[in-house]
């Protein structure tokens, strides 16, 4: 009994049952027997018979409860309590030893890990529910349709953004597809499955398409696939899945771009970037069938003088109209492009040189129709350069550049004309080129001077002022012509180091004669459209006379009408500043601009300068001489001082003095020289010879209207 006791309870645990057994037989015995008894035999008799029964009791409790018991207890001991997210086993008090204490503790354990597995279970659930939301979101955040086709199954399925992208409801389209390819634009579709097919046979994993399907409304949506392919082990597709998503808008707006790209933004016509593609197609079309490809450039005469004069906005809507007369001259077989400001290129393919010809003479012809201008007629003309494939050059960029070279001789030689290219044109731009170059280097060696042409009064032929003019020494001998260099100047920017230079120039020969004792009179010298753009104008103006010691009536600037055309209100103000500082202003070239006496009287000018043009044939010109006086007399009443350029003849000098001009320069008096050869001339005798007189002491600034 004892063995069967100890071979599933500890020797301790044994010992308090067999305690515990002997106690209760004895209770038993006396209970039964009674306290006061005497007979021995009957007492240890009734003694071992209980003693007997308890420990059978207690072997059949140990066998049929304790030992399934403390089996349960070992299969709960195998629980690890930190695995659950347990720390610590709850026990009743006072059993924590035994085999209740250990059940309960058990017992307690595998709640508790039930509990904290229960937990995790509903915590995970809760975190798949807002990843399927989140992921629900952003679909239909970014209206992108997501669809699967398992090809084990031949289950189809598409999410309801997919037909929503297409404007239909999720019942609408039953997701096969035979309903997919119904929906396809018909042009799209035969590319789409050749993409496929070849990434099917591939190894690919994924793929992109782009093509446009067929809406509700009936307009077609752009739409761009991304397409997984799933591979089984032998690397044959079992399941596509993809994304597709709506990228009508991108797609317009990267048409739009590369419409904006390819074509003007004022006129809508072909850009360089266009023309250039298109030139280049028709090169290797000619070179095919051995034709001949013309290139045409067209440039409007002297625009420049009428964007300054009628202002920029008035001057696109003329380029407008250009744009929308031209094509009627090239034909629609032909590509009519804009290159940049007032160029227009013309591009015509598979003609003969008298096609080109006639081509050219009828753009020609629509230039000088006239052109309403506020509702004004306006009259234009162009100057058109033409060079021909294969003749003239092999690629694109030759052919341009000889077309360029032509136009510049059409207009050298007036323009409103046409030139085909030849190759002393090449030699013309070179020579251009070169100029260009040489004026920069001359800037640097400080070649360029500045020579003076005197002003003299009409009535005494004495010396009123001077005019200051550039003249730039050739290596060889001679000078280069301003008329050469000065525009080459105003293109590359050089004109305002040099304007810098001849302000400079003037102000340091005033301090000399100053210093010399000589009659303190004005020097004129030109300002460009682009000097009078700068701010620091006024700035530079009014240092260099500080830094001299020289009055401000010493010094008068010359601007020419076109200039003053340009931004009207920044002009005048520019020029009320320089009037303030006392500097004086005269408007050169008056007569050949656009220019009006509601200008002249805005403007704070105190001299007209009469041109040169109005007063070559004088007197016998009687318009020249008709213009001349009514210049002469408008002035005068607008208070302007007048004076005439380019006066040679004694018959002009009379003419000028009769109609009441108050200066004038010209060769009939000197020509430009440097400032050494007026040492001590003070003025001319009556036959135009310089008078040398004593030197007259300094005097003060003579103002421009004196």
């Amino acid at each position: 009994m004892i063995d069967l006791i100890t071979g599933t309870l500890s020797i301790r645990q044994a010992m308090r049952i067999l305690i515990a057994a002997v106690t209760l037989s004895v209770f038993a015995t006396l209970v039964r027997l009674g306290p006061f008894s005497a007979d021995t035999y009957s007492f240890a008799s009734n003694f071992a018979w209980t003693l007997l029964l308890g420990l059978i009791m207690v072997a059949t409790f140990n066998t049929m409860v304790t030992r399934p018991l403390i089996g349960i207890i070992r299969a709960l001991a195998v629980i690890n309590p930190l695995k659950a997210g347990l720390s610590t086993i709850a026990t009743p008090a006072g059993h924590e030893n035994d085999e209740l204490g250990h059940l309960v503790a058990r017992l307690n354990l595998l709640l508790g890990t039930m509990a904290v597995r229960d937990c995790e279970r509903s915590r995970h659930q809760e975190a798949l529910a807002k990843s399927e939301e989140r992921l629900r979101l952003a679909i239909t955040a970014t209206r992108s349709g997501v669809w699967d086709i398992n090809l084990e199954t031949r289950e189809h399925w598409w999410s309801p953004e997919f037909p929503a992208a297409l404007g239909y409801a999720p019942d609408e389209l039953v997701p096969a597809p035979s309903t997919w390819r119904s929906l396809v634009h018909p042009d799209d579709l035969p590319d789409i499955m050749k993409k496929w097919d070849a990434r099917v046979q591939g190894t690919g994993k994924t793929f992109r398409l782009v093509y446009r399907m067929r809406s509700k409304s009936g307009a077609w949506v752009w739409v761009k696939d991304r397409v997984l392919i799933i591979r089984n082990n032998e690397g044959k597709p079992r399941r596509y899945t993809g994304v597709m998503r709506d990228i009508t808008a991108q797609k317009l707006a990267e048409d739009q771009l590369h419409y904006l790209s390819t074509h003007d933004r004022l006129t809508n016509l072909p850009n360089r970037n266009l023309i250039q593609d298109r030139l280049a197609q028709a090169l290797a079309g000619a070179c095919a069938s051995n034709g001949k490809v013309a290139v045409l450039f067209l440039d409007i005469d002297r625009f420049k003088l009428i964007n300054e004069s009628v202002g920029h906005e008035a001057a696109d809507g003329l380029l407008c109209t250009v744009a929308e007369r031209l094509p009627d001259a090239v034909g629609v077989s032909h590509t009519l492009g804009r290159l940049n400001g007032d160029e227009f290129v013309a591009i015509l393919a598979g003609v003969g040189e008298p096609e080109i010809a006639r081509c050219a003479r009828a753009m020609l012809a629509v230039m000088r129709e006239p052109f309403m201008l506020d509702n004004r007629p306006l009259q234009l003309t162009a100057s058109i350069g033409i060079s021909v494939f294969p003749e003239d050059a092999a690629d694109v960029v030759a052919l341009m550049k000889h077309a360029d070279a032509a136009i510049n001789q059409a207009k050298a030689g007036g323009g409103n004309s046409y030139r085909f290219y030849t190759a002393q044109m090449q030699d013309h731009a070179l020579a251009r080129l070169a100029l260009e170059q040489n004026l920069y280097e001359a800037m640097e060696r400080s070649e360029l001077e500045l020579w003076y042409q005197p002003k003299v009064c009409v009535h005494t032929l004495k010396i009123l002022g001077f005019e200051a003019l550039l003249r730039w020494p050739r290596a060889g001998g001679g000078y280069v012509p301003p008329s050469e260099f000065i525009p080459v100047a105003e293109e590359t920017g050089l004109i305002l180091p040099i304007g810098d230079m001849v302000l400079e120039t003037a102000c340091r020969q005033l301090g000399v004669w100053r210093e010399a004792g000589r009659r303190a009179v004005p020097i004129a010298i030109n300002v460009s459209a682009k000097q009078l753009k700068n701010r620091a104008l006024v700035d530079r103006i009014s240092e260099r006379l500080g830094y001299y010691d020289l009055s401000p009536g010493l010094l008068q600037i010359e601007i020419t009408e076109s200039v003053l055309l340009d931004d009207v209100e920044m002009t005048v103000a520019l020029l009320r500043e320089l009037r303030d500082l006392g500097v004086g202003i005269a408007i050169d070239d008056f007569g050949t601009g656009y220019s009006s006496l509601a200008y002249l009287r805005r403007l704070p000018i105190g001299t007209l300068k009469i041109d040169r043009a109005f007063i070559r044939d004088l007197p016998d010109n009687a318009e020249d001489a008709t213009m001349t006086a009514a210049i002469i007399g408008i002035g005068r009443q607008l208070g302007l001082r007048l004076v005439a350029e380019g006066v040679e003849t004694q018959g002009q000098l009379a003419f000028l003095r009769a109609a009441g001009c108050d200066e004038m320069q010209g060769f009939l008096f000197s020509p430009a020289r440097p400032a050494e050869d007026f040492a001590g001339i003070t003025h001319y005798n009556t036959h135009g010879n310089p008078a040398n007189l004593a030197v007259l002491p300094p005097a003060r600034a003579v103002n421009a209207r004196a």
